[in-house]
């Protein structure tokens, strides 16, 4: 009989971070080699933009030393993921923070003759035949400043081939109705959140922003039961309503429909270009300014009628806004933006309820995330790697990889001091000033307007090296045209090593 249980998952929360007995002190994977052989590798690829363990170095002994890094058994992926998501209390204290969460799948792209040992090594993903697992990944942003702070969380996740007839598959899928919600796939999204709320202890707030896929009552509970965080996702079911405490015949669309929209405003929409996990398709969205109008309620959500197991009531208030775009500014080929946003802020003012939708948007990172961690970037799924582990190890280092060029990404308008030693070395720094007189134009608009001492500075200088031509009138330059810049500097970088090597000699 096929199992029920198909959902099993790693994340920071399997490691135990704490000294043994008489233990004073403890290094990264408890051997300090190790330890600094972790912090060479990940310095490595956030500097050549690249997962390929074979491209991050021109010696065969660092190459063989960065292989065994992340075989080598003390690397577990739970304290690999501790090691690169941990952060001091300082960093987050008294700060505002969105923690925008999502799910990808990775398919490895293996051998066909060795295509059925990863399939039971790794899993599959949703398709039942390519060979892989998902990353549940947590990003920080500081809305005071929308700066990225980096990652939150890391969960990878596993599903087992299914090789079982369409009966069988349903009686289990029945059957995993009962199972408890920690033995569900959905349960990724409540783990996600657990192990960010453990770590990020200090901050002013903590919302947690999620799309459809999370919208599944008892995730709300687990998340919101406390009432120490905020959350804001987008609606998937029509969810009925309670009124004077008792469950009404009144769902979402019924209380939204008796209110008026306000008046339309001029919304910036960033491009998009991923693969919706919700129906399986490729979702393109044009750059565009939308006229978008929205409508807000106060609501207390029902018990679902279908749910098996004891749940409590979610009595926090809950407010619905939706966003809905005009259809004039809808190019053609497109569906028109239409969001139903659940959030746990309060929404009395119009203002307030544009505030609901702007945190929303910030979902955008997340998927420039994973678009830089795949095809258009540091394509992860290329990796050729012999291991179980070092496929996890690598992952996990290529996703903090994709979040630092990210964080490169968003310090380009300089509207947040980040200092630029956060990237670059003191010899780096040096080649970016020498790079920044080479890009400097003849005129103030092909200057970089940047504190000398700010990262911002650095991405003018490593946009310019990605293709940018530096006018501000120009579409600002995206995490593919900083991943190029990155790779033309570290080339220069080395280059400009080797020469002074050899001049030293």
């Amino acid at each position: 009989m096929l199992g029920t249980r198909i959902f099993s998952a790693e994340s920071s929360s399997d490691f135990a971070p704490g000294l043994a007995s008489g233990q004073r002190y403890r290094h990264s994977f408890g051997d300090k080699r190790l330890a600094i052989r972790h912090q060479e590798l990940l310095t490595r690829m956030c500097r050549q933009q690249s997962a390929v363990v074979n491209q991050l170095s021109k010696a065969k002994k660092e190459q063989s030393s960065y292989y065994r890094f992340l075989s080598n058994p003390k690397v577990t992926p739970p304290e690999l993921i501790y090691a690169n998501i941990r952060r001091d209390r300082a960093e987050v204290q008294g700060k505002d923070l969105l923690v925008i969460q999502d799910q990808t799948s990775i398919g490895f792209r293996t051998k066909r003759k060795r295509k059925a040992y990863w399939q039971a090594q790794l899993g599959v993903i949703e398709d039942n035949d390519t060979p892989g697992f998902s990353a549940h990944c947590s990003l920080l942003i500081d809305r005071d400043t929308c700066s990225l702070l980096g990652l939150g969380d890391i969960v990878l996740s596993h599903r087992p081939l299914n090789t079982y007839p369409k009966e069988v598959n349903q009686q289990a899928r029945t059957a995993r109705r009962k199972l408890p919600l920690e033995a569900q796939e959905s349960f990724v999204w409540a783990l996600g959140a657990s192990n960010c709320q453990a770590q990020l202890q200090g901050s002013r707030r903590l919302t947690f922003v999620r799309d459809q896929g999370s919208d599944k009552y008892e995730i709300l509970t687990r998340i919101l039961g406390e009432g120490t965080s905020e959350a804001l996702w987008r609606s998937r079911e029509n969810r009925q309503v309670r009124e004077g405490g008792k469950p009404s015949d009144k769902r979402l669309t019924d209380v939204l429909a008796a209110l008026p929209w306000s008046p339309r405003r001029p919304t910036p929409i960033r491009a998009l270009n991923h693969y919706s996990k919700t129906h399986g398709k490729s979702v393109q969205r044009q750059e565009r300014t939308a006229a978008i109008g929205v409508r807000y309620a106060k609501v207390s959500l029902a018990l679902p009628r279908g749910l098996t197991r004891p749940t409590p009531l979610l009595t926090r208030p809950i407010y619905v806004v939706e966003a809905q775009e005009a259809p004039d500014t809808v190019p053609e080929g497109e569906a028109p933006i239409h969001w139903r946003l659940l959030s746990t802020w309060s929404v009395d003012s119009e203002e307030q309820a544009w505030q609901v939708v702007e945190a929303y948007q910030a979902r955008w990172f997340i998927e420039q995330l994973f678009r830089v961690l795949k095809k258009q970037g540091l394509r992860i799924e290329d990796l050729q790697l012999n291991t179980l582990q070092s496929l996890k190890n690598q992952t996990i280092m290529a996703i903090t990889t994709s979040a630092k060029a990210l964080q490169l990404t968003l310090a380009r308008d300089g509207k947040t001091f980040t200092p630029l030693e956060t990237l670059f070395d003191p010899e780096q720094q040096s080649l970016l000033q020498a790079l920044n007189e080479a890009y400097t134009g003849k005129t103030q608009k092909q200057t970089n307007p940047h504190d000398p001492t700010s990262l911002a500075w650095a991405a003018w200088v490593i946009a310019r090296m990605g293709g940018w031509k530096g006018y501000a009138s120009q579409r600002p330059p995206g995490p593919i045209t900083m991943k190029r810049g990155l790779e033309d500097f570290e080339k220069i970088a080395w280059a400009t090593r080797v020469l002074k090597r050899r001049k030293d000699t």
